[in-house]
Order: structure tokens, then C-alpha cells, then sequence
């Protein structure tokens, strides 16, 4: 009965090994592949029959799209980065669980690419009020209207409601009020 418990308990760890092991490599396989991009094409086919304002619709939407990429992007690199310190310091399979696809990246280029393209045509067909390809561009004359309204009122605006300190002074040379 000895021999029988001795085997038993040389077995245990062994088992709970095998374990850990199957369980970090589920956890690996499940999670190194990130996600596939769906980048948008620089050309569609509807681009010869799209008026100027299903342009301009469609620029505004893909800027929306693009800041919600971002956004989406720095998130990924957040987590990319507290995998990799845990990762390293505490649980080596937690490095499998970073999204190394850049798949947020590829699609946000690809809206910009889109984007210029479309005021590319926009432009060939002399288009009134092309709108910011970028979203950069969209959210600085956003800034510069805020700015502009601040002002009508003989004041200097605060830096709140023109984009923070550093903003305004970039955008104006100015300082606003805090």
C-alpha cells in the first residue's frame, strides 16, 4: 500500500504540471492572433457616381472612424505594454497575449489614404468646401472655430474651451486665460 500512495503522490506534481502547461498553452493559442485588419480600398466603384456631398459624408465618417481607431490603438498599446511587464517579471506565458497584429494601424492609414483620395476628387470636380482629410486636421479647425468664437467677445478665451494651454499657444502664439 506504500509503494501504491508514493506513486500516486510522484504523480501529482507531474499532473498539476501538465496542467499549467496545457492551460498556458490554450491561453497562448487563444489570444497571439489578434485581429485580422479590414483595411478600406483606396478606390470603390461607386466613386465615379458619388456626388460632392456623398464625398464630404463620406470623409466625415472615416474621420470618425479614424479617431475611434486611435483610440482603439493606444488602448491596444496600453495593454501590449502591461503584458509585456507582467510578461516578463511574473508570468512569462502572459507575453503570448499581446496584439502584435497592428490591424488598428493598417485600417487607420488606410482611411487616411482614403480620405485623400477622395479630396483628391473632390478637388478634379471643383467640390465647394472640401472637408479636413484627416482628423487631426478636422479636430484643429474645430479648435480654430472655438477660438474665433472666444474671441468675438473682446476676450481672451479660455484654455479650456480652445483645446488646452499648449494648443491655443501653438495655434496663436498667444496664452489663454486658465
Amino acid at each position: 500500500m506504500a509503494g501504491i500512495n508514493a506513486a500516486v503522490a510522484a504523480e501529482e506534481p507531474t499532473m498539476s504540471l501538465r496542467f499549467v502547461f496545457a492551460a498556458s498553452a490554450a491561453l497562448a493559442l487563444a489570444s497571439c492572433a489578434g485581429r485580422t485588419p479590414a483595411p478600406v480600398s483606396l478606390s470603390q466603384p461607386s466613386d465615379q457616381a458619388t456626388s460632392c456631398e456623398g464625398f464630404a459624408a463620406e470623409i466625415a465618417a472615416n474621420n470618425s472612424r479614424a479617431l475611434s481607431l486611435a483610440q482603439q490603438q493606444s488602448n491596444t498599446n496600453a495593454k501590449n505594454v502591461g503584458a509585456a511587464v507582467v510578461g516578463v517579471l511574473l508570468f512569462p506565458p502572459l507575453l503570448l497575449a499581446m496584439d502584435l497584429s497592428g490591424a488598428d494601424g493598417v485600417e487607420l492609414q488606410a482611411l487616411r489614404a482614403r480620405n485623400e483620395h477622395i479630396a483628391t476628387l473632390m478637388r478634379q470636380r471643383n467640390c465647394a468646401n472640401i472637408p479636413p482629410a484627416s482628423p487631426e486636421a478636422a479636430q484643429g479647425k474645430a479648435i480654430d472655430d472655438r477660438i474665433r468664437d472666444a474671441r468675438r467677445g473682446g476676450e481672451q478665451p479660455y484654455c479650456k474651451d480652445v483645446g488646452g494651454y499648449e494648443t491655443y499657444k501653438q495655434r496663436t502664439g498667444e496664452v489663454c486665460r486658465l
